[in-house]
C-alpha cells in the first residue's frame, strides 16, 4: 500500500469514497474541490492506492493559522477508509501522514470534528490520542 498526494486523475475514486463517507456531492463540485486541494500549498488530500492501483483511503487537511501565537492548527476535513478496507491499519498509516505533513508546516496541535453517528471513528481517534473537548458552534 502507498500513501500519496492526490491527484486530479483519482477524481472517480475519490467521489466514490466521498460517497462511501455519505455525501452524495456532485463530480463536477468534487473536480473543483479537488483542483484546489492539488492546487494549495495549504491544503492536503492525501490517497492509500493499493498495488491494483485502486484507492482504499482519503484524508484530507487544512492548515489553520492563529492570530493570537505563531504557529498553526491543522484541521483534518474528510477521512474514511473503504469499507472492505477498515481495521486493517490504513486509517492509522494514512492519519499519522497527515499528521506528519502539519507538523511539517508548524502545527502545534490538530484537530477533527465527527458527527455524533460515527461511534466507530471516534473510537479510532480516541485510540489515537485524540479527546473531545469545547464546544462547536454551527451557523
Amino acid at each position: 500500500m502507498q500513501v500519496r498526494m492526490a491527484s486530479k486523475n483519482d477524481l472517480v475514486q475519490v467521489c466514490e469514497l466521498i460517497r462511501e463517507l455519505g455525501y452524495e456531492a456532485a463530480e463536477s463540485d468534487l473536480a473543483m474541490q479537488l483542483d484546489t486541494y492539488v492546487d494549495m500549498q495549504t491544503s492536503a488530500l492525501m490517497v492509500t492506492e493499493t498495488p491494483a492501483g485502486d484507492l482504499s483511503g482519503l484524508i484530507s487537511g487544512h492548515l489553520i493559522p492563529l492570530m493570537h501565537q505563531p504557529g498553526n492548527v491543522g484541521r483534518i476535513t474528510a477521512f474514511v477508509v473503504r469499507e472492505d478496507h477498515r481495521s486493517t491499519g490504513i486509517g492509522t498509516v494514512l492519519l499519522e501522514a497527515l499528521e506528519s505533513w502539519f507538523r511539517d508546516r508548524g502545527c502545534f496541535r490538530f484537530e477533527v470534528t465527527s458527527g455524533d453517528h460515527r461511534a466507530r471513528a471516534h473510537k479510532f481517534y480516541d485510540s489515537k490520542g485524540y479527546i473531545s473537548g469545547g464546544y462547536r458552534y454551527i451557523k
